[in-house]
């Protein structure tokens, strides 16, 4: 395993972005209602993953020209970063999985309950 020692100043970045991605990415703001870092972050695992280019269209058609073009911006500035955080979430999902012997799992995204 590859092991980096990680300075506090390097590690700030690092917790927003798990702290921004933890939330919703149509937390409202400014820009069309849509958060620039979480949309940063979606942008990197699409082209980390090789994923095509309409797993973003939502955050597209949904964000006025200026918003997105922030997030743009903010994908450019922590490419790197961004890039070794998908890849690190990836690496411990990955591993929690095959700790507990899971080969599939169902995720629900965006679901309530059933109605009354």
């Amino acid at each position: 395993m590859n092991t980096q020692r990680v300075t506090p100043r390097a590690t700030r970045p690092i917790l927003l972005s798990v702290t921004t991605f933890a939330g919703s990415s149509t937390n409202g703001g400014d820009l069309g209602h849509y958060d620039t870092s979480a949309w940063a972050t979606q942008k990197a695992i699409q082209k980390h993953f090789g994923l095509p280019e309409s797993t973003l269209d939502m955050g597209k058609s949904n964000m006025r020209e200026e918003g997105w073009g922030k997030v743009e911006d903010e994908y450019q500035r922590h490419k790197p970063l961004l890039h070794h955080f998908v890849q690190a979430v990836y690496d411990d999902t990955q591993k929690a999985a095959q700790e507990k012997g899971l080969t599939h799992i169902l995720v629900h995204r965006g679901l309530g309950p059933p109605p009354a």
